[in-house]
């Protein structure tokens, strides 16, 4: 019973985030219909070290062509429990278009849930902008991302959806919401390439379509 019940969870919140995800998809393409639409490719290399008690520490250069914007991220991720992990992060912007670098703290929580074959994560990060010029921020990002999983030998597909949003604390507004289609590879749990395709809707800046390509080596 008590297994059934557990299993009956599992997919009510598979059916919950498939919605959550779904609303934002058409709340985003409303917003996208409203102004003239941008591109940006986000290239962001990083590598990981791994310990044996699944500790992860890592280290990300990135940069944006079409922002003109470099960014220097290290974070640490601490398994708390099998579906809880915590994240501590420092972030490094260089801003150089517009005089202001920032030096920013990325922390929060990422918890993950198996059904089947899919897999449900939603990350939720504090970030505090610390701007060298003008007023600082502070955002909670809130991204889920529903992947299905497909383990052929020593590679992993994984196809999935993306629904972020970015809630400004000043204003106490949804500033930034992003709605994308992406795919991971991960060979033998040590290399992995994970491109990333968004619609971006933001309040400030206007609309945008985000590429992402990630490529991450691990290790022990």
């Amino acid at each position: 019973m008590a297994a059934s019940n557990i299993d009956k969870m599992k997919c009510n919140l598979l059916l919950f985030v498939s919605l959550t995800i779904n609303l934002g998809a058409v709340y985003n393409i409303n917003c996208l219909a409203q102004s003239p639409e941008s591109y940006a490719i986000w290239f962001l290399p990083y590598a990981q070290y791994r310990t044996v008690d699944s500790t992860v520490f890592a280290l990300q250069p990135g940069y944006n062509p079409q922002l003109v914007i470099g960014l220097l991220y290290a974070n640490s991720t601490i398994k708390a429990r099998r579906w809880l992990n915590v994240n501590l992060g420092y972030m490094f912007l260089a801003l150089p278009g517009q005089n202001n670098n920032e030096s920013t703290l990325m922390n929060g929580i990422t918890l993950k849930f198996h059904v089947h074959k899919f897999l449900i994560e939603n990350q939720n990060l504090v970030w505090n902008r610390f701007r060298s010029i003008r007023d600082s921020y502070h955002f909670d990002r809130n991204k889920t991302r529903l992947f299905y999983e497909v383990i052929v030998r020593e590679l992993t597909f994984s196809p999935y959806l993306l629904e972020e949003f970015w809630f400004y604390f000043t204003s106490k507004t949804i500033t930034r919401n992003r709605t994308g289609l992406g795919v991971l590879f991960t060979i033998k749990s040590r290399l992995s390439f994970d491109l990333l395709y968004t619609n971006q809707w933001d309040r400030f800046n206007g609309n945008s379509t985000v590429f992402f390509l990630r490529s991450a080596v691990v290790f022990n």
